[in-house]
């Protein structure tokens, strides 16, 4: 369930969130911004466990080590603050 999350379920509930902010006025902070970033540092947490507790893997199979968890969070955080910038911008 944990790797449905952080590969999954968890990128379709910032979609979510990421849609409902763009209903709001421009650059408008709201409790929805919060939920955001917070299923952000969700998902990298579960991709922590994943990696650290439960033997996760990469894409290709062979077993997921510290820099595959940097890598991740990186390019999670990049482009969640990308979209989360682009809905922000976006007039409601």
């Amino acid at each position: 369930m944990l790797r449905f999350y952080w590969m999954a379920l968890g990128n379709l509930v910032l979609l979510v969130l990421a849609m409902l902010i763009s209903q709001k006025p421009t650059w408008t902070i709201t409790v929805l911004d919060a939920a955001f970033f917070g299923v952000v540092l969700t998902l990298f947490v579960a991709r922590y466990f994943d990696i650290h507790r439960f033997g996760g893997e990469t894409a290709n199979g062979q077993p997921a080590t510290r820099r595959d968890l940097i890598h991740y969070g990186v390019g999670l955080v990049a482009v969640a603050s990308g979209l989360w910038g682009l809905v922000q911008a976006v007039e409601g």
